[in-house]
């Protein structure tokens, strides 16, 4: 095995190639190791992959990087550890797996040897654990002595002897049979590619509501291939509209759509927002949660870490959280800052089985129907007072009246028309997928994505009267308010007679 300090060094700074390298030198002592848990190829492979995940995670904690294989035999060992809990392994003893033993080696008994080989297993999960250990270790993949030791943190003379008493009990026709059987069972290159694209696969897609383009991430990171009409009309947010009332961001930024539309496209979200005086206290309950969350491999989202957006959290260190900058943050942030600087709260993302195509449509178009003709049920949110804000069909005519005002907020009003402009584009994709998909290109469907692709081309009218970074002259230019008014309103009676299509497909679905 090659110097991997240097690896270390150079995958804590983010350097993927450097991690596949720890990869490639890890990954049979670490399935090896896990195998001698765990009793199951398949089962030590998932262990291994999930550890590595976790190691990334965590690999900026590791002070001394001559440490690592100790370090990370521990990681191991902690996700064998939670695939086993609560499970019992069968163990068989060595005198049963003694007359597993063949005296012939003729290759004309070639399928009794893989009957025999097959059996291996037992017999080498009859061995004491510290016996079985240094033997899958020294078998996988040829690794020395002093290399075993160091991954168990036993000195190479405790190695010799356990080695020695494993041959003794295993004899010279099984010790054959084990060392062809765990050189079969080594993982490949396709090992390492596996790591690595799960970790690559981890990236915020750009959204101007950075919320969905995390959740978006996020599914894209837990292997779904779902498209971003998909994502983002089922989930509910392509359907959104909410307004401050001094057309602040926070309108849409400080919501979030129902749970249950998540749940059918395959995730579910956890909000950990203690709400307590004690802000150690806050922070510790939030720290503990990303962590778990985060040695699970599964990703966590952040808020206002460098400015009033979500953040895809991907890894930890003492000091603070790993986050992938949305604009020119350095991706990282002070643990101690939350609850002091920013909010102290962190959502925890989790993959589910997701539902059918069917009731996946279904949920989301009553969603959109529901949240214009019932705001107040729907259209719940944090950053100001309930009445601060509009949501739905009433949100449109908040937006209308605070164009026809003076002291326009020049860049929460262009904030809004580039967001919800993309949102509704989002709903005609959503739209034209679930025609296809459910295979029913009635009538009721061509209107609504007519009717949408009107809102979200009225929209954009309106986006590209208030292009972003926003000029505070433009909303001091009343003609050019006059003219948004006109497009909101339009935009406001195509959504209406699109929402009438929606509750027509409700009815057929």
């Amino acid at each position: 095995m090659k110097e991997w300090t240097e690896l270390v060094n150079r995958a804590q700074s983010g350097d993927l190639e450097a991690f596949g390298g720890l990869v490639r030198q890890f990954q049979d002592m670490a399935v090896g190791y896990a195998y001698s848990i765990l009793e199951d190829f398949d089962l030590a492979e998932d262990a291994a992959q999930e550890a590595f995940i976790g190691c990334f995670t965590e690999l900026r904690q590791l002070r001394e990087p001559a440490a690592f294989p100790s370090w990370f035999r521990r990681i191991v060992f902690t996700q064998c550890n939670r695939l086993t809990r609560g499970k019992r392994v069968p163990i068989v003893s060595l005198e049963a797996a003694e007359h597993l033993v063949s005296d012939t080696h003729d290759p004309a008994q070639a399928v009794e040897r893989r009957q025999l080989r097959e059996r291996v297993h037992e017999a080498v999960h009859a061995l004491p654990e510290d016996e079985r250990a240094v033997t899958t270790l020294c078998y996988i993949n040829g690794y020395s002595q002093a290399e075993v030791g160091g991954f168990l943190e036993i000195p190479v003379t405790t190695v010799k002897n356990r080695l020695h008493s494993a041959r003794a009990k295993l004899r010279e026709g099984m010790m054959e049979m084990v060392e062809d059987t765990l050189r079969v069972n080594a993982p490949g290159e396709a090992f390492t590619s596996k790591i690595k694209g799960r970790i690559e696969r981890l990236e915020w897609v750009q959204r101007w509501l950075t919320g969905l383009g995390c959740i978006e991430g996020c599914l894209n990171y837990l292997g779904y291939k779902h498209t971003e009409g998909w994502v983002a009309g089922a989930s509910g947010n392509a359907f959104a509209m909410r307004i401050h009332k001094e057309l602040c961001p926070a309108g849409i930024i400080a919501w979030a759509p129902p749970v249950q539309l998540g749940r059918n496209l395959g995730y579910e979200t956890e909000l950990i927002a203690p709400q307590m005086d004690d802000v150690t206290e806050q922070q510790r309950m939030v720290w503990r949660a990303a962590e778990e969350s985060l040695r699970k491999g599964m990703p966590c989202i952040g808020f206002a870490m460098e400015a009033w957006q979500s953040y895809l959290i991907y890894g930890y260190d003492d000091g603070g959280y790993y986050y992938l900058p949305v604009m020119e943050g350095d991706g990282h942030f002070s643990k101690t800052k939350m609850g002091v600087d920013v909010p102290c709260v962190i959502t925890l993302v989790r993959k589910i089985e997701p539902v059918d195509v069917r009731k996946t449509v279904r949920d989301a178009l009553d969603f959109a129907v529901r949240y214009s003709t019932s705001p107040e049920e729907t259209a719940p949110g944090w950053g100001g007072d309930v009445e601060d804000f509009q949501a739905g069909i009433p949100a449109y005519d908040l937006w209308i009246k605070v164009l026809s005002e003076e002291g326009v907020n020049a860049h929460g009003n262009g904030f809004n028309a580039q967001t919800f402009a993309e949102l509704r584009r989002l709903a005609v994709r959503f739209l034209e997928t679930a025609s296809c998909r459910l295979k029913v290109a009635t009538r009721e469907f061509e209107q609504a994505i007519g009717h949408y692709r009107a809102v979200a081309e009225n929209l954009k009218t309106v986006a590209d009267l208030f292009p972003m970074p926003a000029d505070p002259d433009y909303v001091k230019d009343r003609d050019r308010c006059r003219r948004a008014i006109e497009v909101l309103s339009a935009a406001k009676e195509a959504e209406m007679s699109g929402l009438k299509a929606l509750e027509q497909i409700i009815r057929e679905l």
